[in-house]
């Protein structure tokens, strides 16, 4: 007798909101599939049958990585139909496309110690926000390893794409930009019209030069008046101090007492 499937249904936003509800639920079923006893004995199960040594990692990694690609066909969902599946049911029906993929091989290598994160990717640079494939990448031996077992290609290998997003497992990526946006509409109380993601070093770097005190900031925004920029002085009573890195390219504040309100900067 074939046991009835636990279905939900629910909306998804539209555009990046909707991505970011789809990851939430990859994130839950992975982190559910890892503590089911069933997904851990298959994947043991599985390293056994490849005769995988005790604390060979990587041979962990591979065989489960391998075993997705060859027992589960990669099947597109259906019309207009976003179906997840949970890796229990995954590995029922051995059928899934790229996320329901990403669920199953996430479950079981986090079911046996490994450590997993989610990779999006979109084709196109002018739609930072549109993703269209997620894979997997896996921590071993200090670095993290790209799994995409959609495509027929050994562990390691990833899409090149214009667009890449990387999101743990263990917190969500996007919280503090919407806690930034918020700041923004209260800031300049209307909505930011784009979000821009670029890469960069650390924050701080370690060794810094003071340079002085910032006695003040002067600096143009349109708060209060889209498309209208104005020009806006700020003294602070208890100055930062301005210091540069050692190579005297970038700049950085540090300390004082300030806080970015609706009335602008304030301290």
């Amino acid at each position: 007798m074939i046991s009835r499937p636990d279905i939900q249904l629910k909306t998804i936003p539209h555009g990046y909101q909707g991505t970011l509800a789809t990851v939430e639920h990859v994130i839950a079923l992975i982190k559910g599939g890892a503590k089911d006893f069933h997904v851990r004995q298959t994947a043991i199960a599985i390293l056994r049958r490849r005769d995988v040594r005790p604390k060979d990692y990587l041979g962990e990694i591979k065989a489960l990585f391998e075993w997705v690609q060859r027992h589960v066909r990669y099947t597109r969902d259906p019309c207009r139909v976003e179906v997840l599946h949970s890796p229990r049911r995954m590995l029922a029906v051995r059928a899934g496309d790229c996320d329901d993929m990403s669920i199953l091989l996430g479950a079981m290598l986090e079911a046996v110690g490994h450590a997993v994160r989610l990779v999006l990717t979109g084709s196109n640079p002018l739609a930072p926000d549109t993703f269209t494939h997620i894979y997997i990448e896996v921590f071993c031996r200090g670095r993290w390893v790209a799994l995409d077992a959609t495509m027929p290609y050994p562990m390691g290998w990833a899409p090149r794409t214009p667009v890449r997003k990387v999101i743990p497992l263990n917190g969500h990526a996007d919280r503090g930009v919407g806690e930034a946006a918020r700041l923004y509409r209260t800031f300049a109380r209307f909505d930011p019209c784009r979000i821009v993601r670029v890469r960069h070093r650390r924050v701080m770097p370690r060794v810094v030069v003071q340079l002085g005190e910032l006695m003040g900031v002067i600096y143009r925004s349109d708060k209060w008046n889209q498309g209208q920029p104005r020009t806006f002085i700020h003294f602070m009573d208890d100055p930062p101090r301005l210091v540069s890195n050692a190579a005297g390219t970038q700049l950085y504040i540090v300390g004082g007492r300030y806080r970015v309100t609706a009335r602008g900067i304030e301290g």
